[in-house]
């Protein structure tokens, strides 16, 4: 309150020293009709600053900030300190070990808190219980809810007045119209702009004026949002069960279109979903041994994570950030080529699986590796019958006759794995 009192006496002191640009020649120089004209703009302009500082006397002013970036675990800078003192304000403590405008485990920790606590407007929207520390679109919006710069009125703006001496019309200020131009271009936060082309950043964002302070049919130079996508759940930790539905989520920013991808641990993927990355979510079931469409790979118990790209190319990707686990539910685990399904208590013959050792197989040979062989996956043990060694001769059997010198034909038949010739 005490910045802002200063800030309408700075004001105040502009408008009078304003008064004394006009110095004696320039004075003589204006009309009595002009010299009435700005008595009248800084008769306004005081009224207006009068008004504020009322607002101001009554108390009705409050912290605020408009959260516009997205933050994660590991960023820094002054962004993530205005978050800390939101959730604080909110009553989330926010360790010690977490200032210098470092987001660290007691930031998410705070930030999932508020998630959680409105859950309804930011989680829901998902299909999450849990938050996930991640600050995201509608967290931000949650955020600028509570706390985001709101005017009541164009009268409780608080702004330093603009003057423009009727004498001098062609001289434009900050904030007057079309003040950026193509010859002077304005940097981030200024304006008024008319196209990409006035503006340091490339891009005049419109009908943002509001944000700054000014009418809201104004348009300012900002920063272009780069493009990004995350994702959010399943990001580590999860237990998916084969069969049920579960949704996928992510955030992404100026992404138009997506794919789906679940990344085994040795880094092949298998193909999910083709996606709307504006949408934000998709539900997928995943079955036991279902078969990827992309590559012959079929799922199975384990840990996996999601994969999500951009349609434009690889390079605009992101990847869980740790595994989450497929399990099968109690009648999977008890069928035919489940996990461990074989067991000396529950004896598989030839052609069944799973198997681990040779006890768990009523031929007495669990044969390792060789799903691919019976549509499952290749690393499927199966119970097969082992054929016994043997090797016999059939030429010459006895009775033939042979000319010293001449080439001899010898043949037999065996099977196994190793044959001996002298």
């Amino acid at each position: 309150m005490y910045y802002k009192k200063t800030l309408l006496v700075t004001s105040f002191l502009i408008i009078l020293s304003f008064l004394f640009i006009f110095n004696t020649p320039n004075t003589k120089a204006m009309t009595v009709t002009e010299i009435q004209a700005l008595v009248q703009q800084l008769q306004q302009q005081i009224t207006q600053l009068q008004k504020q500082l009322d607002v101001i006397e009554e108390g009705s002013t409050a912290w605020c900030h408009n959260f516009n970036i997205k933050l994660r675990y590991g960023d820094t800078g002054n962004e993530v300190n205005l978050l800390q003192l939101a959730l604080e304000k909110e009553g989330l403590y926010v360790s010690l070990t977490d200032r210098n405008n470092y987001f660290g485990n007691h930031t998410a920790a705070a930030v999932v808190s508020f998630q959680e606590k409105y859950a309804d407007d930011v989680l829901a929207h998902w299909g999450l219980k849990n938050g996930t520390g991640y600050v995201g679109s509608t967290t931000l919006n949650k955020l600028n809810e509570i706390y985001g710069c709101r005017e009541k009125n164009e009268e409780e703006t608080l702004t330093t007045p603009q003057l423009t001496s009727p004498a001098s019309d062609s001289d434009k200020s900050l904030w007057d119209w079309d003040y950026c131009s193509s010859d002077y271009l304005c940097n981030t936060g200024e304006g008024d702009c008319d196209r990409d082309s006035d503006c340091s950043t490339g891009y005049c964002a419109s009908n943002v004026g509001r944000k700054y302070g000014q009418t809201s049919s104004m348009d300012i130079c900002e920063g272009k949002e780069t493009e990004s996508i995350t994702v959010i759940s399943p990001n580590g930790g999860e237990e998916w069960k084969f069969g049920e539905t579960y949704n996928i989520t992510w955030d992404s920013t100026g992404v138009e279109d997506a794919y789906l991808y679940l990344w085994f641990e040795n880094g092949v993927t298998c193909k999910l979903a083709d996606v709307s990355a504006g949408d934000g979510t998709y539900s997928v079931k995943i079955e036991e041994n279902m078969q990827c469409s992309d590559l012959p790979s079929t799922v199975s118990a384990g840990q996996y994570k999601i994969l999500i790209y951009s349609e434009a190319g690889m390079a605009l990707k992101d990847l869980s950030d740790d595994y989450f686990t497929l399990i099968e539910t109690e009648d999977q685990a008890s069928s035919l080529w489940s996990l461990d399904y074989c067991s000396p208590d529950r004896l598989c013959n030839a052609g069944e699986g799973d198997c681990d050792s040779d006890s768990d197989c009523s031929t007495g040979y669990c044969a390792s590796n060789v799903g691919r062989k019976y549509g499952q996956t290749s690393s499927m043990d199966v119970c097969e019958k082992k054929e016994t060694e043997f090797i016999t001769v059939t030429s010459p059997n006895g009775g033939e006759e042979f000319q010293q010198g001449s080439n001899i034909i010898i043949t037999w038949d065996s099977n196994g794995d190793r044959l001996y010739r002298y």
